[in-house]
């Protein structure tokens, strides 16, 4: 978990620009949907989307005005990524034939470590400033 976790410091500029990039890509597809008639599994799903773009968003402003997040924002996040990414993995490898487009997989590999980013970088790094409390 330590290695894990020198990885996520060192690259934390990146997992933060990533923070942004998807509030856009989620935030785009909420819009995108709003004008679609949709059924009671898809309205559900762009609820729990919703929840995230919006966890995201207050956990960036947070951040922007110099104060501490909630434990439950960066918790919602990583689980949400990484079963989101999970999905992802399950329905590329289930439905599609990924022989010559395998390269599609990155996007959710990407949310994964995103999600994992959350649950450990982001917490440890609180569990630490409230130790020095």
């Amino acid at each position: 978990m330590e290695l894990l976790y020198k990885i996520f410091k060192s690259t934390y500029s990146f997992w933060v620009i990533t923070r942004v990039i998807l509030i856009l890509l989620f935030a785009s597809t909420i819009t995108y949907y709003l004008n679609e008639d949709l059924d009671v599994a898809s309205i559900l799903a762009g609820i729990f989307i919703l929840g995230f773009v919006i966890s995201m968003l207050v956990i960036v402003i947070s951040k922007l005005m110099k104060k501490e997040t909630k434990a439950f924002l960066h918790i919602y996040n990583g689980v949400f990524a990484i079963v989101f990414s999970l999905g992802i993995i399950y329905v590329s490898i289930a439905y599609f034939d990924l022989s010559s487009g395998w390269w599609v997989l990155y996007l959710p590999l990407w949310l994964l470590l995103y999600g994992l980013w959350e649950l450990t970088y982001e917490r440890k790094k609180q569990d630490f400033t409230s130790s020095n409390s």
